[in-house]
């Protein structure tokens, strides 16, 4: 049949994990049924050499499932707990109704189902101790029922198909992870500088409208601090590019580090300029917060070269400190552009120092 042999072959290209098969029931005489019908190449052939058929070692031909038994419940379970834990789930379980002494069938798909909720459960009975709809209702998706005595060319496709619909759902979630996870890329490089990994200008551009619009709400003062490394070029042509973009790392990571409350966020403006913006502060704790980058910039000790004369031995930051409760008429970047005028005035004042606005008035 065209069906078999398209579902035969979707499954042999399946990886290894994805035909795995639970068999539990009672009847040893049953579960040797299974094994012969399950456990044997996926065709007939005459010789190899005939046939491009997958091998394994030793030359026999591969499997189109692999089979794992259990005469109980309980036993079942462990084996169940043991491939997932060891990353070899089994794709299906096919499970006897009647198992005395222990627990029957459906009370053992339940306990399955919550080592593992992706397996697909198929109950094999002779008997109609639950009906379709009660199986549907107690245990959902992914459940089928067959009956006793099964034909083996049923019991093989009931295989393949729930082996392949398996394989795809597992793609599926593992296809919507990996959009997850480039989703979170995506935004990452969209808000974050791809040097430093902080903020970037873009993100600064953004929030700062939606910050300036809740200090206008709330009433409450909005600081802005604009950095700016001292003599960083002159450090860039003594040591090189990759050593300037280490030393921007590092001090990123230290502006970084002051400050703390959620809401605070540091980004990188440009070049070898950083902004801090601190909700809900106001000036004294805004010049607080300077003079401790400020400081700690210092002790990162990012030397200049030996012999050069400079007005410091090492990188050294200036910083402009604003801190203001905006009103409807304030521009957005009304806060950056007053930081960012004694960020200017530090720099012509000499340089590693705080200016915040009420100093220069």
């Amino acid at each position: 049949m065209a069906e078999d042999r398209e579902q035969s072959s979707c499954c042999q290209q399946m990886s290894a994990k994805s035909n795995r098969i639970l068999v539990i029931d009672d009847e040893p005489k049953i579960v040797q049924v299974y094994l012969k019908i399950l456990d044997e190449p996926p065709f007939e052939f005459r010789g190899l050499e005939e046939l491009n058929l997958p091998k394994q070692e030793g030359g026999s031909p591969q499997r189109e499932f692999v089979v794992a038994t259990a005469a109980q419940g309980e036993e079942g379970v462990a084996l169940v707990e043991d491939a997932a834990h060891r990353g070899e789930p089994f794709a299906v379980a096919f499970i006897d109704i009647r198992m005395p002494p222990g627990w029957d069938g459906l009370e053992t798909a339940k306990r399955i189902r919550e080592v593992d909720e992706s397996i697909y459960i198929i109950f094999v009975s002779a008997y109609s101790d639950y009906s379709t709809d009660q199986i549907s209702q107690e245990m959902g998706k992914n459940t089928l029922m067959m009956d006793k005595p099964f034909r083996a060319d049923v019991l093989k496709q009931m295989a393949r198909s729930c082996c392949a619909s398996w394989a795809y759902e597992r793609s599926l979630i593992e296809t919507q992870e990996q959009l997850r996870r480039l989703s979170v890329q995506l935004s990452e490089q969209a808000t974050h500088d791809g040097l430093t990994q902080i903020y970037n200008r873009h993100y600064l551009d953004l929030q700062i409208v939606s910050e300036m619009g809740r200090a206008r709400r709330e009433l409450q003062p909005l600081g802005v601090l604009m950095i700016d490394v001292d003599w960083f070029k002159v450090y860039n042509d003594q040591h090189g590019h990759l050593a300037g973009d280490e030393a921007l790392k590092k001090i990123a990571a230290e502006v970084n580090m002051h400050p703390h409350r959620p809401a605070d966020f540091v980004a990188r403006y440009g070049g070898e300029e950083f902004c801090v913006v601190l909700p809900n502060t106001d000036m004294n704790g805004v010049a607080r917060v300077a003079e401790q980058i400020r400081c700690s910039i210092e002790c990162l000790r990012l030397a200049f070269a030996e012999g050069a004369s400079m007005p410091s031995p090492w990188l050294t930051v200036s910083i402009g400190g604003v801190s203001k409760i905006p009103v409807a008429k304030d521009d957005d970047y009304l806060l950056i552009d007053l930081a960012d005028r004694q960020l200017y005035r530090a720099k012509g004042a000499g340089k590693n120092r705080v200016v915040m606005e009420q100093e220069a008035q």
